[in-house]
């Protein structure tokens, strides 16, 4: 099988390391998840439980809209916690 394959495919894709798989979970954000997360974060229904600095979360959501740093993974990462607890 790896003799056919390198018929067809550059030796280099072939025998390279293995990559990880990229999740453009900024990117979701800033798009079609955009409006679900603001809206979550607006009402944020745990805000009060303390498992999290909510003041600290709208800044990090700030910067993110604003494009000054990717928080895609950490405020992804918030957003579920908090939707599974619901």
């Amino acid at each position: 099988m790896r003799k056919l394959l390198y018929r067809h495919v550059p030796k280099q894709l072939i025998e390279r390391s293995k990559m990880g798989f990229w999740i453009p979970i900024d990117y979701w954000l800033r798009t079609s998840l955009k409006d679900w997360a603001e809206n979550y974060l607006s009402v944020f229904p745990f805000k009060n439980e303390n498992y999290f600095n909510y003041e600290e979360i709208r800044i990090k959501w700030e910067e993110r809209i604003l494009c000054k740093r990717n928080r895609g993974l950490p405020l992804w990462t918030i957003l579920m916690f908090e939707s599974l607890l619901e």
